[in-house]
């Protein structure tokens, strides 16, 4: 009666046809279907309350931000530390904006479930504050938890190019290439990294592979003139 997978499978079905405002209406119709037979959401089973708190995060997927906190702050009210709703949350509030809130949150699904998406997100917030040690210490732990995390390595090599570490951040670009080859902003940055050590050869070698990913990439055009 309140199988989460079917009513996520539902919604996905509706906005690969971009029917978002049929999602949106279903979604409402099954809150008021779910809160209107009782007094109190206190009083809903854990099945229903699970399946209400999906269908808040849902909305919060395809509502703008002011209105996609509110469903968030009401599926975290109604099932306490689900790491996964952190987590949107903390990206919400980023959005808005709001980074030491998004870094808190990312911070509570941490601790109660390490999640290689929070550890990249709090890690690009540490480096944007200039904090590189704990951000390289968010990024490498991202990418044990999932060593096809590509933009943790993107990340750790900008991390480290920041300390003047070129080589090891070189080394970070390499592995995201080898998992993302068709992303050219990774080849800017081993570029950059290749004219640090006065690889000019290496570097131009990788802008011209953003050429031919990106052919009116300016930034590429002028390097090789």
């Amino acid at each position: 009666m309140y199988n989460i997978e079917v009513l996520q499978e539902k919604i996905r079905a509706l906005l690969r046809t971009d029917k978002y405002q049929e999602a949106y209406d279903f979604c409402t119709s099954e809150i008021n279907r779910i809160t209107q037979r009782v007094d109190d959401v206190d009083n809903l089973s854990d099945e229903e309350t699970k399946y209400l708190a999906e269908i808040y995060s849902i909305i919060a997927r395809i509502t703008p931000p002011q209105d996609a906190l509110k469903n968030l702050n009401s599926a975290i009210n109604l099932v306490g530390n689900y790491a996964e709703y952190y987590i949107q949350r903390g990206r919400v509030k980023e959005e808005l904006g709001d980074l030491q809130e998004a870094f808190d949150d990312y911070s509570i699904a941490i601790a109660n479930e390490p999640r290689f998406e929070a550890y990249g997100y709090r890690g690009s917030i540490y480096l944007d504050a200039g904090n590189i040690e704990a951000a390289i210490e968010d990024f490498t732990k991202s990418v044990e938890l999932n060593p096809n995390y590509g933009g943790g390595y993107i990340n750790r090599g900008r991390a480290k190019y920041s300390l003047n570490d070129f080589e090891g951040a070189i080394k970070d670009y390499d592995i995201a290439i080898e998992q993302y080859p068709d992303y050219a902003y990774t080849y800017g940055c081993r570029a950059d990294a290749k004219i640090k050590l006065n690889n000019l050869e290496g570097a131009i070698a990788d802008f011209r592979k953003i050429l031919e990913l990106e052919p009116e990439n300016i930034t590429a055009k002028q390097a090789i003139l």
